[in-house]
């Protein structure tokens, strides 16, 4: 078998899907007439909601991230990026929305970012509250895929500056429709969503080959107990995707994003990507402590072996000041943690201060004997000035099938408005 490339390699083959038995006219058609028999039923549900609605707001913020990183590379990886600076400075996010409400049980978002120097889509969406017969929400939009911990999570929340390996899978957000729901006095959640394959700058989709992706994600409270500051949390979810043009990519977020992308894997043909996930959440007072795995396989036409993409990360976090982290609920994720005491030297106030580790694996495993890894550590440093203001200190070192090392030092300057 042709080794594979630690750093990037790509997989080809033909595609006939008379192989298969399948025609492939039949299958798109009997997807589109499924999907808009939905679709109408979705619209009739929002324009019962509508019809008594009277708009509120709408409410504008936005946010900005702004980074600095200095980071060396070992000799190998030094030959494999041999134009690679050693550090730099970049606005990693800006980002502005609008929300408000439109009557009692609807409300709205539009939210657009820059991202590396171009203008993408974030949460531009409806939500429907308390339908008629089923209870729960329903999203329809642009909005981020239920699969993991991290996709609850903000952007501004986040532990770290950079979201961890098993968000490598696909788009954070993506354009469709989620219903979701809280049972058992929120003990229990449930989320169901079917998304289109979309661009990611623009949420434009074709429907081609029945090319939709189906999450389910599923968890519970097995502790909780707010008046103590306690919860614990453990939830399973899953993925399939079918990719439009049977094109899919495998790379993992590195906890720098300044530095080269160090793992990565391209493959073509590909017929389906399932992602078996399972997750864990444990807050108590001031220390925390999260993990995920992601059991991830891609399935190829034409070939009977699965091409497995495992990941895994674990954090533990403790704030110095008493403060804790924001349990909203299952579905909901994790809020802005509530500062004690806001920045003020004046009246000996210091804000919030957050210390964290976390160490992460991704792996491609195209056989047994053929197994590559990015495995990375990262110590972290959070001070909260108040509830808008915040600065982060971060060192990364990562190792590539331990044959190539990374260090990273990285700042960062947050501001939400």
């Amino acid at each position: 078998m042709k080794r594979f490339n630690f750093f990037s390699c790509s997989g080809r083959r033909g595609l006939d899907d008379s192989k298969h038995g399948t025609d492939r006219s039949t299958r798109c058609l009997s997807g589109e007439r499924g999907l808009g028999i939905f679709m109408v039923s979705m619209f009739f549900l929002l324009w019962g909601s509508l019809l008594s609605a009277q708009t509120t707001g709408p409410q504008f913020g936005g946010r900005f991230f702004l980074d600095f990183s200095s980071f060396s590379l070992d000799d190998s990886l030094e030959m494999r990026f041999p134009e690679q600076g050693t550090g730099g400075v970049e606005f990693r996010m800006i980002s502005f929305h609008a929300k408000g409400k439109a009557g009692k049980n609807l409300s709205y978002k539009a939210q657009i970012a820059i991202q590396n120097g171009n203008i993408r889509l974030q949460d531009v969406y409806l939500k429907v509250r308390d339908l008629p017969g089923l209870g729960g929400a329903l999203y329809l939009g642009h909005f981020p895929e239920p699969l993991t911990l991290s996709s609850q999570v903000s952007f501004n929340h986040a532990v770290f500056m950079e979201r961890h390996a098993v968000s490598g899978y696909m788009p954070r957000r993506n354009t469709g429709l989620m219903y979701e729901r809280l049972f058992l006095h929120e003990h229990l959640g449930l989320q169901a969503a079917v998304f289109f394959d979309t661009d990611g700058t623009t949420g434009k989709a074709m429907l081609i080959n029945q090319n939709l992706h189906r999450n389910v994600r599923l968890s519970g409270l097995l502790i909780k107990r707010p008046e103590k500051q306690l919860w614990l949390l453990a939830g399973l979810a899953y993925s399939q995707r079918r990719p439009s043009k049977g094109n899919y990519t495998f790379r993992p977020t590195q906890s720098n994003h300044l530095e080269p992308k160090l793992l990565s894997y391209s493959v073509e043909q590909v017929q389906r990507v399932e992602l078996p996930t399972a997750q864990l959440l444990l807050i108590a007072g001031p220390f925390s402590a999260q993990a995920e795995y992601v059991k991830g396989s891609i399935d190829k036409l034409d070939n009977p072996d699965l091409i497995a993409v495992p990941s895994f990360y674990g954090l533990l976090s403790f704030f110095l000041t008493g403060e804790h982290r924001r349990f909203k609920n299952l579905n909901a994720g994790l809020g802005h943690p509530k500062i004690k005491k806001p920045f003020d030297p004046k009246k000996g106030q210091w804000g919030a201060w957050e210390i964290a580790v976390r160490a992460e694996q991704s792996e491609i495993a195209l056989s047994e004997s053929d197994r590559t890894y990015l495995r990375e550590y990262t110590m972290g440093l959070n001070v909260y000035f108040n509830s808008q203001f915040r600065l982060m200190l971060n060192y990364v070192l990562s190792d590539v099938n331990g044959r190539g090392r990374e260090q990273a030092g990285m700042l960062r300057l947050q501001l939400n408005y």
